[in-house]
């Protein structure tokens, strides 16, 4: 996850190059978890939803875009590097749209190790099909061969004393703007 600057402007991971400055953020909000669970495994060709982080993200103009951002931790790794980790928005009349690129997932296979996935991923307002409205965010997973029977990790989600007296409850963040271009 980076924001790389180019000769003609910045890039979001592997988004297009945006060569003008932005005029101003529309909107903005913020998803906050820290509920200690367990996420739960996929099924064949079915995308898991871990956590409805952004509820009715108001996306107020066809040709901005969202840019969305976020961290999770959870416990020992299950299917590092193939867990297929995703950020998904849902639009209010049902359409799905989905990254892959910018999600990363930081994974141990040696035991109860703390495990962390990080995204910032960026939709231009045409991958988006220039909506305005209602948009619902997701953290999501599916491996790549769609067979299943994958998760991020095989423990807690959001860990605190349960798996030792000395932890603190852990959280999970997503923050989510609406960038005029």
């Amino acid at each position: 996850m980076a924001i790389t600057l180019t000769a003609n402007g910045y890039q979001i991971n592997s988004g297009p190059i945006i060569t003008a400055n932005a005029t101003r953020v529309n909107t903005y909000e913020c998803g906050v978890n820290s509920t200690r669970q367990n996420p739960s495994q996929t099924s064949a060709n079915t995308v898991e939803d871990m956590w409805q982080a952004v509820t009715n993200f108001n996306k107020k103009t066809s040709t901005s875009g969202i840019v969305i951002e976020g961290n999770t931790v959870g416990m020992d790794a299950y299917s590092h590097p193939y867990g297929g980790t995703m950020v998904r928005a849902r639009h209010s009349d049902g359409t799905w749209y989905a990254k892959q690129a910018g999600s990363v997932y930081f994974g141990q296979d040696d035991g109860e190790q703390v495990i962390l996935w990080h995204f910032t991923s960026f939709f231009t307002g045409a991958e988006l099909g220039n909506k305005t409205g209602d948009f619902d965010i997701f953290w999501s997973h599916l491996a790549g061969n769609n067979q299943g029977g994958d998760e991020p990790w095989e423990q807690e989600w959001n860990w605190n004393s349960n798996e030792d007296s000395r932890a603190q409850q852990q959280g999970s963040h997503t923050a989510v703007y609406e960038i005029e271009p």
